[in-house]
This record gives C-alpha cells, structure tokens and sequence, in this order.
C-alpha cells in the first residue's frame, strides 16, 4: 500500500467566516477599517490583533471551541501642552505670579 499525501487543510479565511456565525469577520472588517482611516489621518501606525484561543470540549476527542479577542490600537492624536506657572505657594497659574497688571485693562491686581 503506497502512503497517500496527506489531505491539505481546510483554508483558514473559510473558517475564520464561521467563528461567532460569521459576526467575527464582519467585527474585523469594520475594526481594520477603523485603524486604516485612523491612520491615515495621524500619519502615525496602528495595529489590530486577533487571538484565536482553541479549547478542547470535555468529554470528546474530536470537537473543540474556538473563541476569539481581539485588540485594536488605533493612534492617537497629539495634544497640546498647556504652560503653566508655579506661584509662590506652589498653585498652579495661566498668569505669571510676577506680572503686575492694569486696573483700566480689567485685569486684577
């Protein structure tokens, strides 16, 4: 009996859009899309990662669950810093502690 090659895998996009009755794809398409737009609106890289976790059914030797977690990271946009001053009693001020001011401007002496 010559030895048979063994049969190629099932591709994993096919079982990929039945993980969750197919909700998994859909849920990564709209993700990718998210990170894609995200990108190219910062100019800055992203990520999406998808963790397939494979547990054996108890009782059974030929049945197995697949759940899935999926993490996105989506860059951010930068924010401005704010200045501030330290005053003499360590608070935090827009104005300089120093600076004297005007009455007839309306600032406050």
């Amino acid at each position: 009996m010559a030895d048979q090659p063994e049969p190629e895998p099932r591709p994993f996009t096919e079982i990929l859009a039945e993980v969750e009755s197919g909700f998994l794809a859909t849920d990564l398409s709209a993700r990718l899309h998210g990170v894609v737009e995200a990108v190219r609106n910062q100019g800055k890289p992203g990520a999406l990662s998808v963790t397939l976790k494979v547990t054996p059914i108890s009782g059974t030797r030929d049945s197995v669950q697949i759940s899935a977690a999926v993490r996105e990271k989506r860059p951010e946009p930068e924010r401005a810093p704010s200045h501030f001053f330290v005053t003499r009693s360590g608070d935090l001020s827009r104005k300089h502690p120093s600076q004297m001011t005007d009455p007839a401007l309306g600032g406050e002496e």
